[in-house]
């Protein structure tokens, strides 16, 4: 076997042993694969508060920051943050979390965005 194979190498052609999924593809061979996805984390509860402030600031039509200013503006946010009393944090984090299994779901999953949503509502509102 040895010697077939340093044959087949001295003559140019690839080693057999190897296959590679290009040159599967390339021969037709069908590959039933599934992607790789990573699965999606949810981010902290300050960050969805600091991201719902920066998208009203960019609605309101307020410029963007230099360096200072973002700076300056990331310290108002941490600042009015740790400010919140504990309903208005218990109602951020159910947003954050409310907001992150609506991006989960697929577009067909309209019916369970429905159930997350009155779930957010019902949280708000106790």
């Amino acid at each position: 076997l040895t010697q077939v194979l340093s044959e087949h190498a001295r003559l140019g052609r690839p080693d057999p042993r190897i296959t590679t999924r290009a040159s599967l593809l390339e021969q037709g061979v069908p590959i039933r694969a599934a992607p790789k996805i990573k699965p999606k984390r949810q981010c902290g509860t300050f960050i969805q508060f600091k991201q719902g402030c920066y998208k009203a600031r960019k609605e309101a039509g307020d410029e963007t920051y230099a360096r200072a200013g973002y700076m300056r503006c990331l310290h108002e946010l941490s600042t009015k943050w740790a400010n919140l009393s504990a309903e208005d944090r218990a109602a951020e984090t159910a947003n954050a979390q409310h907001t992150f299994q609506a991006q989960s779901l697929g577009e067909d999953d309209t019916a369970l965005k429905e159930i997350a949503a009155a779930h957010a509502a019902l949280i708000q509102n106790s």
